[in-house]
């Protein structure tokens, strides 16, 4: 899965029954259509490289963006696609997209496989590519496979640029949850929503592919989560809040919703089923952070709470933000506004990409961003993901663990693996953010 830094969106997910975009640096092209077959195709490696290289001008650069998801679709699964290509970016221009890009996917039993299953090379026609918003959207199917799941591959390459973009997901072809059958969709019903969350003031709906009206349970949970602990930290939280839910009720399919309170919304076929589809409902401008006084909790990161306390405190919250952060800039006032302008673009970016059952910046994932920015590698299979940080002043090669666990709100929870050496590769970069020499 990509994800938003590297421009092949975070989509890991972010993790999410999305996928992000990665690039792999491999070629599905030049394999036709293949069906099951015990060899990889001519010209055609093993299997993919699982390591993913990136760097952080990539997040600065106008580059393709995707983002996949999928649903069940009856014998098959239907793959939903985004795409967001500069060149072609300011007016509809479906004609060049199907002349001047390709497109293609390979079908792996796991990320440990040594050789493809199935490739296909796909040709959507003009009818079945719709333009929107300067994104261009399609769908395709994938026949079930008589297996739990297997991880797509799917390559799209702008043939006249020779640019590549490559994207990961994991595709489950046994259906066990309801967030495999049904998904986010627009207020007509027509485009599927790429994120976990809304904004309040949003209309949508639920659906699956049956097109069938059917009663859905959504429970409400207001509870405000806490940020993620610093990845030295190996003791858990003490007193940690237990999930209450705040109010259960009834909505129905395929029909227009909208959920005006802020919070966690877990969508079930019933009462007793265990796992959800997740709608995280926030208000103003999220992503983007746009009350004064959010500003504050997401400075936890780099600031020690004295600090933050005399924010919470403080009647003019602006004036003494603007203060501490001139102070940290020894009164330099650009350096303050680079930094500042700096920080709270990750805290934006962690939203967009990370968010899940909470805001991405109170993530692990979202944390580690906010703080080192965009990894130089990330390496990945069915349990993990790794992050490396390299060529830093401070440390020769970090390497940060974000375990896959099971979660009842997403597919794409992941866990850092904490131990008290990262201390000494934390705090040097925290100093770095506070003195403005990020």
């Amino acid at each position: 899965m990509k994800k938003y830094f590297l421009y092949l969106l975070l989509y890991v997910g972010a993790s999410f029954g999305l996928s992000s975009c990665v690039m792999f640096g491999f070629n599905l092209f030049d394999l036709g259509n293949n069906n099951s077959r015990s060899q990889p195709p001519q010209n055609m490696p093993n299997r993919p490289k699982t390591e993913i290289k990136s760097n952080a001008a990539e997040m600065l650069a106008k580059r393709m963006l995707c983002r996949t998801k999928f649903l069940d679709d009856g014998d098959s699964i239907r793959v939903f696609v985004e795409l967001e290509i500069p060149r072609l970016a300011e007016k509809e221009n479906i004609s060049t997209l199907l002349s001047e890009f390709s497109f293609a996917y390979g079908l792996l039993g796991s990320y440990s496989a040594k050789e493809y299953t199935y490739t296909e090379k796909l040709k959507p026609s003009y009818n079945q590519v719709e333009y929107k918003n300067n994104m261009y959207y399609f769908n395709f199917g994938v026949i079930k496979k008589p297996t739990l799941s297997m991880v797509m591959v799917m390559e799209i390459t702008d043939v006249r640029n020779n640019d590549k973009l490559v994207q990961d997901m994991v595709i489950f072809f046994t259906i066990t949850k309801i967030r495999e059958s049904y998904g986010l969709f627009d207020k007509n019903g027509k485009y599927i929503h790429f994120s976990k969350f809304f904004l309040n003031k949003d209309t949508f709906q639920i659906r699956d592919l049956t097109r069938n009206s059917k009663e859905l349970y959504v429970r409400y949970f207001s509870q405000d989560f806490e940020p993620a602990l610093p990845p030295m930290t190996t003791q858990a939280r003490l007193g940690t809040k237990d999930m209450k839910v705040d109010s259960l009720f009834k909505i129905s399919s395929h029909s227009p919703l909208n959920f005006s309170k802020k919070g966690l919304y877990l969508i079930q076929n019933d009462t007793t089923a265990y796992y959800g589809l997740t709608i995280y409902v926030s208000d103003k401008k999220y992503p983007k952070l746009s009350k004064v006084n959010d500003l504050i909790e997401p400075l936890i990161y780099i600031t020690t709470e004295d600090e933050r306390r005399n924010l919470q405190n403080a009647t003019e919250i602006k004036k003494e933000m603007d203060k501490l952060w001139l102070k940290l800039s020894q009164g330099n006032t650009k350096l303050a506004k680079f930094v500042i302008k700096n920080y709270y673009q990750r805290v934006k970016y962690s939203n967009q990409y990370f968010t899940t059952y909470k805001e991405g910046w109170k993530t692990d994932m979202g944390m580690i961003y906010i703080i080192y920015g965009a990894p130089n590698r990330i390496v990945r299979n069915n349990d993990a993901e790794y992050w490396f940080y390299t060529q830093n002043t401070n440390f020769a090669e970090i390497k940060f663990t974000f375990a896959k666990k099971p979660n009842q709100f997403t597919d794409d929870h992941y866990n850092l693996l904490r131990f008290p050496d990262y201390e000494q590769v934390w705090y040097p970069v925290i100093e770095q953010w506070r003195s403005g020499k990020i």
